[in-house]
């Protein structure tokens, strides 16, 4: 009896080591290359649950789960790294003013919403607006230093403070609207 059970150990250690590595000299037969899978995910929908959505527009959604999932749809200006440093997304970059009251934002030019027109100041302007007339807004504690949103040209937008706010490249990390409220967003995906 002593002499089996070490034999009946190795071949059950051996039947598991096989196992788990799949049969020896089948090299990857079931596994698809990474051009087929590229291939496959070109035409497939990816399905994502939510929770009582009001709708798609992410400035009306109070769910964060919601909002995380609708960046995947739609975009900001900035966006806050592992370190909180503010990282242009829809902005090239910005300036400041001298006494610390004018941000002006610089937005990148080649950036389109997903229904082909061009995103532009406008949308900028009419999101921050839309967030600032909603007390209710998840991102209205990001607004409430803001006193008003002005376009300088297609491409870059001024935002004038209440009171100097040296992190305030971080609190634009709002998810831009198509100016009218459309929904429909930069982001990497659309539904």
């Amino acid at each position: 009896m002593k002499k089996i059970l070490p034999i009946i150990l190795i071949l059950c250690i051996s039947v598991c080591f096989i196992g788990c590595n799949g049969c020896v000299g089948c090299k990857n037969a079931d596994k698809p290359s990474e051009t087929d899978l590229a291939l496959k995910a070109e035409n497939e929908t990816l399905k994502i649950h939510c929770y009582n959505l009001v709708n798609m527009n992410p400035l009306d959604n109070l769910n964060t789960e919601n909002i995380q999932m609708l960046n995947l749809i739609y975009e900001s200006l900035f966006v806050c790294d592992s370190t909180q440093k503010a990282k242009p997304l829809l902005a090239e970059g910005y300036s400041v003013s001298a006494d610390g009251l004018s941000w002006t934002i610089t937005l990148k030019n080649n950036i389109r919403w997903h229904d082909g027109s061009i995103f532009n100041a406008n949308d900028v302007v009419y999101t921050y607006n839309y967030v600032i007339d909603k007390e209710n807004s998840y991102f209205y504690p990001n607004v409430i230093n803001i006193k008003s949103v002005v376009p300088v040209s297609d491409y870059e937008v001024c935002f004038n403070l209440h009171s100097p706010q040296a992190n305030f490249a971080n609190l634009l990390e709002i998810p831009v609207i198509k100016s009218g409220g459309y929904a429909i967003g930069t982001g990497p995906y659309t539904y």
